[in-house]
């Protein structure tokens, strides 16, 4: 029987993310780097409450995670993170 992980964000990094103006998802792996981040305990509910503007910054060639994906992919993966 497998249980669920919840693995906990930093307490310090939730603070400041509770202030900040704007969210900028940068480059790096899409799979092993942005949406690992975004599912730890607390992130993605403050960054969804936040009405500060969300920007993505997309790497200039695909990686072996995300060959054939359209910018559209990209978007769908963070938000259902």
């Amino acid at each position: 029987m497998f249980s669920k992980v919840f693995p906990a964000a930093n307490p310090v990094f939730l603070d400041q993310l509770r202030n900040v103006d704007c969210a900028v998802y940068a480059m790096g792996s899409l799979i092993t780097c942005i949406c690992p981040s975004l599912v730890l305990t607390g992130i993605g509910e403050i960054i969804s409450s936040k009405s500060c503007p969300k920007v993505l910054l997309l790497n200039g060639t695909r990686d072996r995670e995300t060959s054939g994906f359209s910018t559209s992919c990209f978007v769908t993966a963070i938000t259902e993170s």
